[in-house]
């Protein structure tokens, strides 16, 4: 075969270039994703390993220390809702642990402290933040911390004041390898990457399809001119190959320049550094190369699958009918995803993983691999009912060409499910981070704490009462089963109070927890006598500086045992659990897919109707109306896309309730009815679908002309 002529008929014209440059660009897009998915889950790896100190325990109680142990304590301050990972630590005779990145433990009222922490002290009145840790003695480096934004603070303090944290363990050193990620931690990621990155895979294979008829014909001209099948399977494979591979070099350079871009989205606890999204030269490589090899092989299969015969021969080849037996991935991928959350107290951590993972990969591809077979039946209904001309031929070519027609909305469809996933998931945590407010539940408006054995000195109440407009000490037994306090303190409390009853006693769970089955009931009780002080309830004018002056007072009173809380705070360490790191990524992911989408939809719109031209233009040439195929355009996209969206919708809701069920029944999470966000996200794909059904419409009068319908 002749190389000028194979050029000829591949590069020859304007829009065989456009076609080529579409495709690079959607594997430029996909490699692009790809790389930066994979450069965060290796990120959060590394993440997972760098702050692992933070995560050390050693020998559970306090305990007289012995030469080389420290004292440590791991608790969570809050900062106006901020979380703070805090740690205190206190050396004891010839202590050995260090502090990594820094060296010597901070001396008794002195502190280490992330820059981002550094950064809210200088900005936030003493009283309200820094006078918790005392005077600031250095700032942890980058290469012990989780990002940028990660607010750690460790502060040196006495050995009595750590062992009175509820948390003390006696330590040697902090251990740099402590922190292990959970199974449900990387199998939230790993779900969300495959959410945000199925759509992408989309659009990488509807681009390289671009351009598709318009190429079969530049291949049938070389066979009419001499080419062998052979021949052409190989020009077809270096014409991809070196395009693929093109598009995946620029997509490399596309994820390096876009990873201080991709680091501003904060990954479960906070962002990570550029730095984080880093692969290997080699990953790059390879990724490339893959790309490449695929692209190849699967361009060089299509044409010895198809068999492309000399110009005229064949023109269009009828799809094989899709059946029912496709909607097996589906079912398959939802019985896994059930499995995996219905026996989850049965079935080891290691099957859980692959149960849910596999199932969700099955679900997400059975929604593209079922949708055929109900277009082909969306297809049927509509020849059967069709009024007029445009619905008879749209609904011909549904019937014939079911798989084509449903590849143009096949993003549309799949980002409907990822959007339904993780609109799902996120109304959980809009339901857990608003906590109820009423009888028998601790005000919004107050902060508690624990009372260790005689820490209740009238000089300790006297501080913890200087910042809180009230201070109720609540007394209850050395198991703390149940507090007791006043009628009046009761009442300011919220709590209800029998008639008559001078003092009340009620459960202290129920009453500060953020999201309580019941809530907290009260029945009399003769009085506080053998009972102890266990609880401080600082209450305060409900303001956010009031609240941060109260939690002042008492972390520096010497009255409780660990950072005063509020329900609200509780509320956030639920968001700070599992499930929660896939719903801080929840609108992320919803904008990924709905954008992603929008592009697979116009571009392969616009290709199917660039592809059928000819037939289009015959249709002109004998007389039918152009807003007629408009019409049948419109039918073209519309059917397919009703006859899968609601059950796209409607699995996705099942997988969310499903993964909530499965990895989230430790933080009380449950499914609620999806946000305002969720609908206007619908509004907007549908915004999308007919703005690109009306991009491609309008082409029918400029590219159906005469000069289409000419044989050669």
């Amino acid at each position: 075969m002749n190389l000028s002529a194979a050029r000829l008929a591949l590069l020859g014209s304007r829009s065989s270039l456009g076609r080529l440059l579409g495709i690079g660009a959607g594997v430029a897009l996909g490699v692009a994703a790809f790389l930066l998915l994979w450069g965060a889950g290796d990120g959060l790896a590394d993440r997972v390993h760098r702050t692992g100190w933070l995560y050390t325990w050693g020998v559970e109680g306090p305990r007289p220390l012995t030469q080389g142990e420290s004292l440590w304590a791991l608790t969570t301050d809050y900062h106006e809702g901020d979380a703070i990972v805090r740690r205190d630590i206190a050396a004891g005779p010839g202590a050995t642990a260090t502090v990594p990145g820094v060296g010597a433990l901070p001396e008794p009222g002195a502190y280490y402290a992330s820059q981002a922490f550094a950064d809210l002290v200088a900005k936030t009145p003493p009283a309200e933040l820094g006078d918790r840790y005392g005077v600031f003695a250095g700032t942890l480096p980058p290469s012990v911390l989780s990002g940028p934004d990660a607010l750690v603070v460790v502060k040196g303090s006495e050995p009595d004041a750590v062992a009175r944290l509820d948390t003390a363990n006696v330590i040697t050193d902090l251990q740099e390898d402590a922190a292990q990620s959970s199974s449900s931690y990387r199998t939230i990621m790993l779900i969300g990457g495959i959410a945000v990155f199925f759509p992408v895979l989309l659009l990488v294979g509807i681009a390289t399809s671009l351009g598709a008829a318009a190429r079969a014909e530049s291949f049938a001209t070389l066979r009419l001119i001499g080419a062998t099948p052979g021949a052409l399977a190989r020009l077809a494979a270096w014409e991809m190959g070196a395009v693929a591979l093109a598009g995946g070099v620029l997509g490399t350079l596309l994820a390096w320049a876009l990873r201080p871009v991709a680091a501003l989205v904060p990954l479960g606890d906070g962002r990570l550094y550029a730095a984080d999204l880093a692969v290997s030269p080699v990953t790059a490589a390879l990724t490339v190369v893959a790309v490449a090899v695929i692209a190849a092989g699967a361009a060089a299969w299509r044409i010895h699958r198809t068999g492309v015969g000399p110009l005229g021969a064949t023109r269009q080849r009828r799809e094989r009918v899709p059946t029912a037996w496709r909607a097996l991935p589906l079912v398959g991928g939802l019985a896994a995803m059930a499995a995996a959350t219905l026996w989850t107290d049965a079935l080891p951590d290691s099957a859980i993983q692959p149960l849910l993972l596999g199932g969700f990969g099955l679900t997400t591809a059975g929604i593209a691999i079922v949708g055929p077979w109900l277009t082909l039946c969306a297809g049927r209904l509509l020849e059967r009912r069709a009024r007029g001309a445009a619905g008879v031929i749209a609904g011909g070519r549904v019937r014939a060409t079911p798989s084509a027609t449903f590849r143009s909305v096949s993003g549309m469809v799949v980002a409907v499910f990822t959007v339904s996933v993780f609109a799902g998931a996120a109304s959980s945590v809009d339901r857990i981070t608003t906590p109820d407010t009423g009888p028998g539940l601790s005000p919004l408006n107050s902060v508690f704490a624990y009372i260790p054995d005689g820490a209740a000195t009238p000089e300790a109440l006297r501080a913890a009462a200087s910042g809180a407009q009230r201070l109720v000490v609540a007394y209850g037994p050395p198991e703390r089963d149940f507090v007791a306090v006043s009628a009046a303190d009761a009442r300011a409390l919220g709590l209800p109070v029998p008639d008559g009853a001078r003092f009340v006693r009620f459960n202290p769970m129920p009453f500060t927890e953020a999201a309580p089955e019941e809530p907290a009931t009260t029945e009399p009780t003769p009085g506080l006598r053998g009972l102890d002080p266990a609880m401080a309830f600082a209450l305060t004018d409900g303001t956010q500086t009031g609240q941060e002056l109260a939690r002042t007072a008492l972390d520096t009173s010497g009255l409780t045992a660990g950072p005063a809380l509020s329900r609200a705070d509780l509320a956030d360490l639920g968001l700070r659990g599992t499930i929660g790191n896939l719903a801080k990524l929840a609108y992320l992911g919803v904008f990924v897919a709905i954008l992603i989408a929008g592009v697979s939809l116009a571009v392969s719109t616009a290709a199917a109707m660039l592809d059928r031209r000819r037939v289009l233009g015959l249709m002109r040439l004998m007389g039918m109306a152009p807003k007629v195929l408009r019409r049948v355009i419109a039918y073209e996209t519309a059917v397919p896309l009703a006859s899968v969206v609601l059950l796209s919708a409607a699995a996705g809701f099942g997988v969310a309730w499903l993964i909530l069920e499965g990895l989230g029944k430790k933080e009380g999470l449950t499914m609620g009815a999806p946000d305002p966000v969720f609908f206007l996200t619908l509004g907007v794909g549908l915004a999308l679908t007919a703005a690109a059904t009306a991009a491609a419409a309008s082409l029918v009068t400029g590219r159906t002309g005469l000069a289409t319908t000419r044989f050669e």
